[in-house]
């Protein structure tokens, strides 16, 4: 968002929408840059997303895959995330599961749960607000529990896979 507002009765000039507090920032977006293959059953495996579309404050971290709420910048945030997750092989996908963690704990989860067929390919999406303080983190998380303790993997995929967050106005 960028251009300028009228200054309030009586006054000159134009003031940023920025200066105005009117900036949705910061603000990030990450996506994933190589598949992780080969993962361990029914464990929780931080996705890593070291593709930076855009990031207004450097505050999320592409070697680590966090996102840290920036000094002075604590409040209302909407997350968004996706992922593209597959069973591998002979295995069926009993549950399948994308999170998000905030300061290393799951505070939102979606799962899907007796998926089906082996070598099925699962979009997972979640969005969430949450009133996130300052140096709170954020990461995500995929898992899947086969049915017969096999490995599974998570895709780079034509836009499957994302990571983001901005901080609301006006709330």
């Amino acid at each position: 968002l960028s251009g300028t507002v009228p200054v309030g009765s009586g006054g000159t000039g134009a003031a940023t929408f920025a200066a105005a507090g009117l900036a949705n920032t910061p603000a990030f977006l990450a996506t994933t840059s190589a598949s992780q293959t080969g993962l361990t059953d029914n464990t929780a495996t931080k996705r890593l997303f070291a593709s930076e579309i855009f990031d207004t404050d450097s505050a999320y971290d592409t070697g680590t895959s966090k996102f840290t709420v920036p000094v002075g910048a604590a409040g209302k945030y909407c997350i968004i995330a996706s992922l593209n997750l597959e069973a591998h092989t002979v295995d069926t996908a009993g549950t399948i599961e994308l999170a998000i963690y905030l300061n290393g704990a799951t505070t939102r989860n979606t799962m899907l749960i007796g998926a089906a067929n082996p070598c099925s390919r699962f979009d997972m999406n979640i969005s969430l607000m949450a009133d996130l303080s300052e140096a709170d983190y954020l990461e995500v998380y995929g898992r899947i529990d086969t049915t017969n303790s096999g490995t599974w993997h998570m895709y780079t995929g034509s836009g499957q896979n994302a990571f983001g967050a901005y901080k609301l106005i006006g709330v």
